[in-house]
This record gives structure tokens, C-alpha cells and sequence, in this order.
């Protein structure tokens, strides 16, 4: 069956209308005129309240209807004109708040749905506490300079042309156009990340640092360690981020991990043996070589999810962490003894709103909304006297002071819903910090978390130290505070999914050195001591099922709200019969 690429969201849009179509959706519509140059229309909004859309993002609601217009393939749509007639004074519902907008119809977008251009117009006839009783909006197609498509009329289609009459204000028009070919896709489905082996294990965490996986582990999860190589295991990540809303935008690339096998030197892993990875939380901060570090929040999970496969079509072993000296030569160009770390201190606790009133935001969550609000934060070795920076993200109309040690902080810069300081007060291990903000404009204020930017040592806390340099050039040679309980792992994160590890530094009078090669977009290093490890929370064999097999494959998923499902019956049976 050929493959048909089509936007959930345009069907959605269509399906939409349809749905009222029935109950007259375009009988408040009136046509004046319409051909190949444009169509001039008469929307007589009868029933206001029926055009009410609210703004899921604030306290306001407009009156608008949305129309379809279909446009020559060889053309580009714009308003010549649009008058408004017969104003009437309109009162809103109690509790709400009109809004007024910039104009009376507007071009929304333009886009392509099975082979049509499809213009969306929104109209908005109320204005300053008044409703037109018409509004008459004149739309000109003109020809863009692209030669048209000839020969390409749509055929007939029954589920199409029920769909596309019900919801394209001139269908009868546009049906008669030449429109763009729908051709079967040329494009080879995406290569499945799992197509090199049938069975995976899942292995899931939830903490940052040295995860160790050992072979007792896996065999209670079903792999069966007789004669099992340690070459042959590999272990993949798709980077741990949230997936975008938006399908345009970039999916996770799968890679292989490198990992430190410890098999005793036999070549094979049984029971005893044990491999480590360095594994990363779903809310962390992230590390672009390109830009200072931002903080990851994934609203949906807080398990990671790494992937292993002892058996597969592989090209080769699996992949190792590679071993790079750090031995100190004498001749560093720079000495490097402290860097800039990142705290975020944030608990997700409420959303902005409440059940009476409406829940504005279900992607955010809040900490509290009391005020003033005290928390610590906890900052290990920072540089005595050093300046801070200190950011606050809050839905207010505005932070009144912050205190840090019960000194205030000096205010730098106010936002719609952030805030930032600067405070010298700043001291090793735990911070006592109080904020005082206002109310929202129309709620209760909502506090929402706080970043502390500071200059620190080299030292470890709880036997961890994570740490990255950028714009030095060179050789450097690197001194740690020596507070580990045991001589640490060093190793280089410049890249994420090849961590190096780094051997040959010296350990003496309470410092550890090591040198490096440096790049001025940055080094990133992730120092531990070996007994720190974290185990996983689950490992699960699975076999990955595969959309794009081309023996059982899915072709669309349609996401719809319940009320649009009977709908959407003929369009399912069109699409299985094709």
C-alpha cells in the first residue's frame, strides 16, 4: 500500500469543521462573489457567544470565526478589503474579559492539504464592547509569478470531497482547479535504531554518575551468560531529552554508548563481572559547546532509559571508553584550580491556578505560592567574596526583595516571570535564601524555582565533582581539592556519549593534577571516586516493535478527541481499504 505522508493537525482542522458543518457551520456566511481571482464573502455573526475562543494563557477571550478558503495552486491570497456594518452593543458573560483585535479578518497561515492550497481566515467582529452585525471581506488571488500546474485536477475521491466541501467556503471552485499531484512517497522510511538486533534489554535510572550493571543482573533479566563475550555487548541512549511537540523539529539520535568492562581479563562476562556508564538525569543541566549551559526539565519522566543488546547484526565490538593520558608534564600553559558551577533548586508541587478557576499552564509546575518563601541552597567551595548571580522564575507582578545569608541582594534585571540578583553573600555548603514576591496580575503569585550561578574550587561533594572550562586554549594543568574518599575516576565528558577516561595524575599534599589538551568550546569533566556507582531501578527484555516494517506497517496514527471519533470512521475504513 503506498505511503501517504499527512499532518495529524491539518485532518484535525478539517474534521474540525466538518463536525459543525452539519449544523451549518458556513450558514452564517453568505458568498458574493467567486472565481480563479478571489471570492468576496458576508459573515452575518447572529449568535455571538458561538464565536467565543478563549487564550488558554491568560484571562481574556475574543470573538472569532475561522474560514477556509481554497487558492489557485499558481496564486498567493490577500485581504483587498474588509468593512464592518451595524455595530451592536455586546456585554460578556460574567467573569469574562473581551479582547479587541488588531483587525477585522486576518490571514492566518497557508498551507497544502492533499495537493490544495488552503488559506485560513479568522475574522473578528467584535470591537470596543460593540458586535458588527456583517462584516464584508473581499480576498484578491494574485498570481505569484510560478507557472501553474496543468493536467493535475483531483479525481474524484468520495471521503475527500465530503470532507473538503463541508469545510472549504468556495469547494465548489477549487474542485474544478488544477491542483499538486499527490505522489507516493519517494522517501525511504527512517532505519529503525533497534533493526540491528531483535532482543534489547531496557536498562532504566533515575540518578546522575557511574551506573553499574552486573552480570547476576542480567541474567536475572533473562540473558544467558554461557559463553556470552564481553565484546558483544553494546549499549545505546537516545540522549534522555523530552520529545518535541513540533514533528518538524529533530527526534533523538540513538547512539552507542561507550562503556568500562571489568570481565577479569577472560574476554568473557559471567556472573562476577560488571560493566559501568556514566548515566544522566531527565532534569540536568546540558553543556553546549556552542553556549553556556541550560537546564533540561522533561516534563514527563524522571527515568532514563538506556538500551543494551548482547547479540545483533553488529560491524563490530561493542564500544569502549578510551583511555587518554593526564599526566602532568610541567609545561601547562594555564593552571586551572576553579570554574563557574550551576545550582537549580526547584520542587514540582502545584500548577498555576486552581480546579474552581481554571488551571492555566498543565505543562508547568510550581513549588509554592507562599510569600515570603525560605529554602536552602547548597553551593560546595565557592571562592570567598566571589559575585553571584541569582535567578528567580515566578508568575508575579514582582519580587520585592531576596536575601541571601538575610542580606539582600542587589536586583539586576525584571522580567514578565524572571528575575535576577546579584549577591556577594554566597558561602560554602548550605545558603539560607528568602523571597518575597506579589501576586500574579490575576492569581495568587506562583514561585517556581531558583538559579544560583557562582564561581567555585575544584572540589568534590558527596565524592562527585562535575565541572566544565571553556575559552582556555592550550595545555592546562588542572588541581583538585583532594576531599575524595578514595583516589577518584577522572574522566573526560566533552562528549557526552564517549566519555574518555582519564589516567596518570598525581596525587600529593591533598590535590590531584592531571593535564589536558584544550579546546576554547569547552572541556567538560566528570570526577568520582570508583565505589560510588548507582545500580539500575530496572532492567527489561523487550522486543521493540517496528512501525516502519514494511510487512506490517502503520502508515498514520490518528490522535483525535473522543467527540470526533464517529467521524472519522469513513475516513478509517478509506484509508485500510487503500
Amino acid at each position: 500500500m503506498p505511503r501517504i505522508l499527512f499532518t495529524v493537525a491539518l485532518f484535525l482542522i478539517l474534521l474540525t469543521i466538518a463536525a459543525y458543518a452539519g449544523a451549518g457551520y458556513y450558514g452564517d456566511i453568505e458568498v458574493l462573489s467567486s472565481d480563479e481571482t478571489g471570492i468576496s464573502f458576508r459573515f452575518n455573526p447572529a449568535d455571538p457567544d458561538r464565536y467565543m475562543t478563549p487564550d488558554p494563557a491568560d484571562s481574556v477571550v475574543s470573538l472569532s470565526k475561522s474560514v477556509l478558503v481554497g487558492i489557485p495552486d499558481n496564486a498567493k491570497p490577500f485581504i483587498a478589503g474588509v468593512s464592518g456594518q451595524g455595530l451592536v452593543p455586546y456585554s460578556s458573560p460574567a467573569g469574562m474579559i473581551m479582547q479587541s483585535a488588531g483587525g477585522l479578518a486576518v490571514i492566518e497561515r497557508l498551507q497544502i492539504i492533499r495537493g490544495h492550497k488552503i488559506a485560513t481566515v479568522r475574522l473578528f467582529p467584535y470591537t470596543q464592547g460593540a458586535i458588527f452585525s456583517h462584516l464584508e471581506v473581499t480576498i484578491e488571488f494574485r498570481i505569484d509569478g510560478n507557472q501553474p500546474i496543468t493536467g493535475a485536477v483531483s479525481a474524484s475521491d468520495p471521503v475527500f470531497e465530503s470532507v473538503f466541501g463541508y469545510s472549504v467556503l468556495n469547494y465548489d471552485q477549487v474542485k474544478l482547479w488544477p491542483s499538486r499531484l499527490i505522489l507516493p512517497s519517494l522517501k525511504k522510511a527512517a532505519v529503525s535504531p533497534f533493526e540491528k538486533a531483535v532482543t534489547w534489554y531496557k536498562i532504566q535510572t533515575m540518578q546522575k554518575g557511574l551506573i553499574k550493571v552486573t552480570g547476576q543482573q542480567l541474567s536475572a533479566a533473562g540473558v544467558s551468560l554461557s559463553g556470552l563475550r564481553s565484546d558483544s555487548l553494546h549499549l545505546f541512549y537516545g540522549g534522555g531529552e523530552p520529545l518535541a511537540v513540533a514533528n518538524e523539529l529533530a527526534r533523538p539520535n540513538f547512539q552507542e554508548m561507550s562503556i568500562m568492562v571489568f570481565d577479569g581479563g577472560d574476554g568473557l562476562f559471567g556472573s562476577s563481572d560488571y560493566f559501568l556508564f556514566y548515566g544522566e538525569k531527565t532534569d540536568r543541566w546540558r553543556y553546549p559547546a556552542d553556549s553556556q549551559p541550560v537546564y533540561q526539565k522533561n516534563i514527563y519522566t524522571n527515568i532514563n532509559c538506556y538500551w543494551l543488546s548482547v547479540s545483533g547484526d553488529f560491524a563490530g565490538a561493542g564500544k569502549r571508553m578510551a583511555t587518554v593520558s593526564g599526566t602532568p608534564g610541567g609545561g601547562a600553559d594555564t593552571l586551572i584550580s576553579e570554574a563557574t558551577f550551576y545550582v537549580r533548586e526547584e520542587a514540582d508541587i502545584l500548577l498555576y491556578g486552581t480546579e474552581s478557576n481554571g488551571f492555566r499552564d498543565w505543562a508547568t509546575w510550581y513549588w509554592t505560592t507562599e510569600s515570603p518563601f525560605s529554602f536552602s541552597v547548597h553551593t560546595p567551595k565557592p571562592i570567598p567574596g566571589g559575585l553571584s548571580e541569582i535567578k528567580v522564575r515566578a508568575r508575579t507582578r514582582g519580587v520585592n526583595y531576596l536575601t541571601v545569608q538575610r542580606i539582600p541582594a542587589t536586583p539586576i534585571f525584571t522580567g514578565y516571570d524572571e528575575f535576577r540578583f546579584t549577591t556577594g553573600q554566597i558561602q560554602s555548603s548550605l545558603n539560607a535564601v528568602s523571597v518575597n514576591y506579589d501576586d500574579d496580575f490575576d492569581d495568587v503569585g506562583h514561585f517556581d524555582y531558583l538559579e544560583v550561578t557562582y564561581r567555585g574550587y575544584l572540589a568534590p561533594a558527596s565524592d562527585m565533582l562535575d565541572f566544565t572550562i571553556y575559552d582556555v586554549t592550550g595545555t592546562a594543568e588542572f588541581v583538585i581539592d583532594n576531599d575524595f574518599s578514595e583516589t577518584p575516576y577522572i574522566f573526560d565528558m566533552t562528549d557526552r556519549f564517549s566519555p574518555a577516561h582519564v589516567t596518570g595524575a598525581t596525587v600529593s599534599g591533598g590535590e590531584i593534577r592531571f593535564e589536558a589538551d584544550m579546546v576554547s568550546s569547552g572541556k567538560r569533566y566528570f570526577i568520582t571516586a570508583p565505589s560510588k556507582t548507582y545500580g539500575p531501578i530496572s532492567i527489561e527484555r523487550t522486543i521493540p516493535s517496528n512501525l516502519r516494517n514494511n510487512l506490517n506497517q502503520t502508515d498514520m496514527i490518528i490522535v483525535c478527541a473522543d467527540e470526533f471519533s464517529a467521524d472519522l470512521d469513513d475516513y478509517v475504513q478509506y484509508r485500510e481499504a487503500a
